[in-house]
């Protein structure tokens, strides 16, 4: 096959239709809700440092940028110091549900949220972000569509959880992607051999990065 016959596309439905129906060979996966773990051996400096690079460049309009980080209890809040420094705003319950209404209507994404600089969306949401704020952080326990947080955001909000054990945090990436994003991509950042081939193993992507 010739480089001339290849087609390469991205983007939402009608954009994967037109490729499927090009009459060239395409492939295609669904949303992207990219989702990190972070293990208590990782260089939480470094790995804080390319969480907040990935989350804000481009103001989070690739597929593969974090949506949501996996964290390990014992770090956990360390871990949460470490993304305020480079950036992050932590958002309240009350701050929370009000960014929630502002984002999804009737489950949807709210169009003037997306790729939107965190200024603009903290201006709809009614929050009142500090001047050196580059994103916004929300914690969360849940997944599916009662917590749409644990979904694809295409924006410069980033959702996080904790694990106890790995296996959970396996069993917490395969439900978050179970709600949206299986099959597209997650991570980690670790120097835990065993628990990168884990992931590697249990998770349902077709790439590992």
């Amino acid at each position: 096959m010739k480089q001339s016959d290849l087609v390469i596309a991205t983007g939402g439905a009608e954009m994967v239709k037109a490729a499927y129906g090009s009459g060239t060979p395409s492939y295609g996966v669904g949303v992207g809700n990219s989702v990190i773990v972070i293990d208590d051996s990782a260089d939480i400096d470094d790995a804080a440092h390319k969480v907040m690079l990935s989350k804000t460049f481009d103001l989070a309009s690739g597929c593969s940028c974090e949506n949501s980080l996996v964290i390990k209890d014992s770090i956990y809040r360390i871990f949460l110091k470490a993304l305020e420094k480079e950036g992050g705003y932590i958002v309240s319950g009350e701050e929370k549900q009000k960014l929630q209404e502002t984002m999804w209507i009737n489950l949807k994404l709210n169009l003037e949220i997306i790729a939107k600089p965190v200024k603009r969306i903290a201006e709809l949401a009614k929050i009142n972000l500090p001047e050196d704020k580059k994103f916004i952080i929300v914690e969360e326990i849940g997944t599916g569509k009662e917590y749409p947080f644990s979904g694809e955001k295409l924006s410069v909000v980033l959702t996080v959880y904790k694990y106890n054990n790995f296996d959970e945090a396996i069993k917490k990436v395969n439900e978050i992607q179970a709600y949206q994003g299986a099959g597209h991509s997650c991570g980690i950042h670790s120097f835990n051999e065993d628990n990168i081939l884990k992931l590697a193993l249990n998770t349902k992507q077709v790439g590992l990065w």
